[in-house]
């Protein structure tokens, strides 16, 4: 852009063609709708022997592999 231009605003200085009534539509579809219940799945509780053996495992199996 030369010295003699003037600054037209950079990227996003005009608005958009608009639908506003989509627009409110749209909004209104994607944020008053009732939140759905989400269900938790059951997770069985584990001990720490147990949680500590998982965590070894792939640990376990690399060193036999670089024997």
């Amino acid at each position: 852009m030369s010295k003699s231009e003037q600054w037209h605003g950079g990227k996003g200085s005009y608005r958009r063609n608009e639908n506003r009534e989509a627009y409110s539509d749209n909004w209104d579809a994607i944020f008053n709708k009732p939140k759905a219940e989400e269900e938790t799945p059951e997770v069985p509780e584990e001990s720490p022997e147990d949680r500590f053996e998982r965590h070894m495992k792939p640990i376990r199996d690399a060193q036999k592999n670089d024997r």
